[in-house]
């Protein structure tokens, strides 16, 4: 089933200092599954949690939007299966179960709780976990939250656009890669982006800094060392910016609606992990709007509300 963006804001709030939860709603968003061959003999695989937290059923729709591909969300594999109400779908592996032609890879992966008129309204919460499955006695693993999708006058507020910084705190990488870490960025715009990726040293000064091209609604994922850093004594932080092309003129104009055809928009997160045990830690960047308040006056409108989707 195909779609067309349509918009309803739930409430709107300017955010001048706030702590964000997961908000449960049709739409949601997980920047990150796989199922792979990783580093060290590791194997990542994916499992995922849906609930139905409506009164009504619904048709769950998810759409896999696969890594370092020119992605069409209208054009992307996908699966849909019935969920009751109240009920909760637990998927292992969800992309050797849903979507086997994919192969081994990784990407972002959505989710639309549809009513049998194909419109997404109904609600949904949604976890998952990444984790490495190559010993069958143990498995070492992350949670990755979704993100509630936002549109119209606000996105969620894990997403990068104009003058606003992606900010990644604690990373580490050794030599020995006894600890290592990479750096995740979900496009979720229409247009390619270019982002640049600054690494930070625990003493304030620059490490290293590298500029990166990201396909259209798709996942680039690199390590450090991809990144020029094979070693960060004591650790430090990463910092992601959009380059000035893909900024408007007026970054003080309206913020984007999620897939924007005009700017672009991104959602950042690192994955650090333990090279003994390959277990693993997600973060999602937080965001430094800092230069949007010195340049606008204020921080852009971030709103609560969620995409809906009708069938085109």
């Amino acid at each position: 089933m195909r779609y067309k963006v349509s918009l309803a804001l739930f409430s709107c709030l300017v955010l001048s200092a706030a702590a964000w939860a997961q908000v449960a709603g049709p739409a949601q968003l997980v920047p990150v599954v796989a199922r792979l061959a990783g580093s060290s003999g590791s194997y990542w695989q994916t499992d995922i949690s849906v609930s139905n937290v409506s009164t009504e059923a619904c048709i769950l729709e998810a759409i896999f939007l696969p890594e370092e591909h020119a992605n069409d969300p209208d054009h992307a594999p996908s699966h849909t299966v019935s969920l009751p109400a109240g009920k909760t779908l637990k998927v292992e592996d969800v992309l050797g179960t849903w979507f086997p032609q994919v192969g081994m890879t990784k990407g972002a992966l959505v989710f639309f709780a549809e009513d049998e008129n194909g419109d997404a309204t109904g609600v949904i919460a949604v976890s998952s976990r990444t984790y490495n499955a190559a010993n069958p006695a143990a498995t070492f693993g992350q949670g990755v939250p979704s993100i509630t999708l936002m549109g119209e006058e606000g996105l969620t507020v894990n997403a990068v656009f104009g003058l606003g910084r992606a900010i990644l705190p604690g990373v580490k990488q050794e030599q020995d890669l006894s600890f290592r870490t990479n750096i995740g960025v979900l496009n979720m715009s229409m247009l390619a982006i270019k982002v640049h990726v600054t690494i930070v040293g625990a003493d304030g000064h620059p490490a290293g800094q590298k500029t990166r091209t990201v396909p259209p609604v798709s996942l680039s994922q690199w390590s450090l060392t991809s990144l020029g850093v094979s070693s960060l004594p004591g650790g430090g932080r990463v910092d992601i910016t959009l380059d000035p092309a893909d900024i408007p003129a007026n970054p003080c104009g309206n913020v984007p609606e999620v897939l924007s055809e005009t700017q672009g928009e991104f959602i950042a997160y690192s994955t650090t992990m333990d090279g003994a045990t390959n277990d693993s830690e997600f973060h999602l960047a937080s965001i430094d709007w800092s230069d949007q308040v010195s340049q606008c006056g204020q921080w852009p409108p971030i709103c609560l509300g969620a995409m809906m989707l009708s069938v085109k």
